[in-house]
């Protein structure tokens, strides 16, 4: 094991004091050291590799595994005090945690500790705006498409499964930098985007009546012009403004907020959520919705 010098473990001991909860990929911790050891004056002579053997060794870092049942296995180098969330960061560049997991932390459904949802936005891509009711009726009477990029964090009780969705670009509009005192720096969508892509992907929360719920706690402090215009920035090309229109009318917002969807048109029957069977049915939003759907 290489002697550390004091001044050294000092200058370690001060960084991840300050940056308590981070996690990093191989590339990324290579370039951590890369721009640190100069300024802490580590010998030349210590390659990346031995550099970060130290880290592990002195116990600034820690190894975390994380395992696929389709994908190679990955390993994550993370402070001690690093949460599932800043694992679940670190699995893609510029990701986000969206969907039931964003929600959470918005308190606007129940934390799940076994599930977290991260969101990588897609490059951009021309939208198909030929829709026709048999189209829309085909592709939401089948089960929806779930992402297989899925890891296991088995280390943690209960083993937390790491979800990486591929998200609508949008230049991460709605995407916001939160900082709690016991989980660090996120990067989360923020309520009004959270509530789009609940709406969108009602399963990545739990389900209808997981989303229905949602909206019953944002209706007094979210942004009802916000969310409009998030939803307008993404640019669906499924009328998705049926369904959050109905989640709000369901949900108690006043008139004049979710009226305001309507007037994106109501062309077509729509569904809330994929693979319904004996649904019912709303005359008013002209979707179909799970006739068990409950606050």
């Amino acid at each position: 094991m290489t002697v550390v010098r004091n001044s050294h473990r000092s200058a370690l001991d001060e960084y991840f004091e300050r940056n308590r909860y981070c996690a990093f990929n191989h590339d990324e911790l290579y370039d951590f050291i890369a721009q640190n050891r100069p300024v802490w004056g580590f010998p030349t002579s210590w390659t990346k590799q031995h550099f970060s053997q130290i880290l592990l060794e002195g116990g600034w870092l820690q190894t975390v595994s994380l395992t696929s049942d389709l994908y190679e296995p990955k390993t994550r180098f993370a402070s001690r005090l690093a949460s599932r969330f800043q694992i679940a960061l670190s699995l893609r560049k510029g990701s986000y945690l969206s969907h039931g997991t964003a929600a959470s932390l918005h308190l606007l459904t129940a934390a799940d500790p076994r599930i977290t949802y991260i969101n990588k936005e897609q490059s951009p891509k021309t939208s198909n705006r030929n829709l026709s009711q048999d189209a829309i009726d085909r592709a939401f009477l089948r089960s929806a498409r779930e992402s297989n990029y899925r890891f296991w964090q088995m280390n943690l009780a209960p083993p937390t499964q790491y979800v990486l969705l591929n998200g609508k670009a949008s230049g991460n509009f709605g995407v916001e930098h939160i900082e709690r005192a016991e989980l660090g720096q996120l990067h989360v969508s923020n309520p009004e985007r959270t509530l789009v892509e609940l709406a969108v992907r009602p399963q990545y929360s739990g389900g209808a009546s997981a989303v229905l719920k949602a909206y019953v706690k944002a209706r007094e402090r979210v942004d009802v012009s916000r969310l409009a215009q998030t939803l307008q920035q993404l640019d669906y090309a499924y009328p998705y403004h049926q369904s959050i229109g109905f989640l709000m009318s369901r949900a108690g917002f006043d008139r004049s907020d979710f009226e305001r969807f309507k007037t994106q048109g109501l062309l077509y029957d729509f569904y809330l959520t994929h693979g319904m069977t004996n649904a019912s049915y709303d005359p008013d939003w002209r979707l179909h919705y799970p006739p068990d759907l409950a606050v």
